[in-house]
Parts: structure tokens; sequence; C-alpha cells
């Protein structure tokens, strides 16, 4: 999955993975990975859905959320829905006839229709992560 830089506000992304089923005994989070960027979502928040389930909204670094219970032995169908940076939507109506912005704000004031977009969307790896389960006594 992959995204380039968006205005309109969500990036969605579907994607599949086969899941070993020794992994059913771990616990498994969803996630980006740290690239040497920074971390691979720029976004406001994304929602993550597992076989049609929601896995949950990740609305911070490092965008991470457990999915153990959302995942089956083989195929699964993993859905992420990233919300755009405001900034983004904002420069993007104003390169629109104002009737039709979608944006009412003073903060709009401190961009340009020209203005550079952020760096928005998916930007990098996703990927499961696998974890032994301890049990803390």
């Amino acid at each position: 999955m992959s995204q380039e830089l968006v205005k309109d506000g969500v990036a969605s992304g579907i994607s599949s993975v086969n899941v070993p089923g020794m992994w059913m005994n771990y616990l498994t989070t969803w996630g980006t990975t740290a690239a040497p960027s920074g971390v691979s979502i720029h976004a406001e928040l994304a929602a993550i859905k597992i076989n049609g389930q929601s896995a949950g909204i990740a609305w911070k670094p490092p965008f991470r959320l457990e999915v153990s219970s959302l995942l089956k032995a083989g195929e699964n169908q993993l859905e992420i829905q990233v919300i755009n940076l405001w900034p983004n939507r904002i420069i993007g109506d104003l390169s629109l006839p104002a009737e039709k912005r979608l944006t009412h704000t003073t903060a709009a004031e401190h961009f340009r229709a020209d203005s550079p977009l952020l760096p928005s969307g998916l930007l990098g790896p996703v990927m499961l992560h696998m974890a032994e389960r301890l049990e803390i006594r």
C-alpha cells in the first residue's frame, strides 16, 4: 500500500497478508516502523480494519494497535484509512473558488494556494509485529 500527497482528506489502502497459524499463540500488533526519516504515517489519524472488523483508530506515533483477536490463520484483509493533515485541506481549498471550499477558518491566512503540501498519508512500511505473550504474576 502506498499513498501520494493528498489534498482531499482521506487516503485509503487495502492489502492482504498471509498469517502463519503459529502466530495465533502470540500477541500481534499492527503498526508502522521507524524509517530513517521518522514515522511512516503522517496524518491526523489512521482507522484500521482487519477482515472487515474495526481494529480501532491510531492517532499518534508510532500508530500501533493490538490486533491479535481479529487475525485468523491464512489470508487476512487489512484496510487503512489515513485522515489527511488539516493544513493540506486548507491549501487545497485555497485553489478552489470561494463557493466550492469545504473549510471556513481563520487559519487559512497562514497559507496560499501554492503553499507546499506537508507530507501526509501512508508514506512507508506497515507491518504486523509478533511478540510472545508473557504472564506476569
